[in-house]
């Protein structure tokens, strides 16, 4: 059986932190919330691999160090309502809602 927290703390210790990622809440959300649950089944080995995931039908989940390096520019605080445009299946809204007020994700 997969361990999968093992390998999310990995994630965050050799892609995020070494990335200048210091913010503590993106830190923790990304800790917390569970990346293989919002990747297809096929694909949940690779949920924490330094890559983007495809979903098909021209969309991605993008590699970590992206993700939080674009969290890190936002610098969502506990009071904004963020709009996630695209969202995939969810974990960027997943993420995103451990660091603001609320989310409205939307995807096609």
């Amino acid at each position: 059986m997969t361990d999968y927290a093992t390998r999310r703390t990995m994630m965050v210790d050799t892609q995020i932190r070494p990335s200048d990622v210091t913010k503590f809440p993106i830190i923790s959300a990304m800790l917390s919330v569970p990346r293989e649950n919002f990747v297809p089944r096929n694909k949940r080995e690779a949920a924490y691999m330094g890559d983007n995931i495809d979903l098909g039908g021209n969309r991605t989940i993008l590699e970590p160090r992206t993700f939080a390096k674009m969290l890190d520019a936002l610098d969502i605080q506990p009071t904004d309502f963020v709009l996630d445009i695209g969202m995939g299946l969810g974990y960027s809204a997943a993420v995103l809602s451990q660091l603001g007020e609320a989310v409205v994700a939307v995807e096609d």
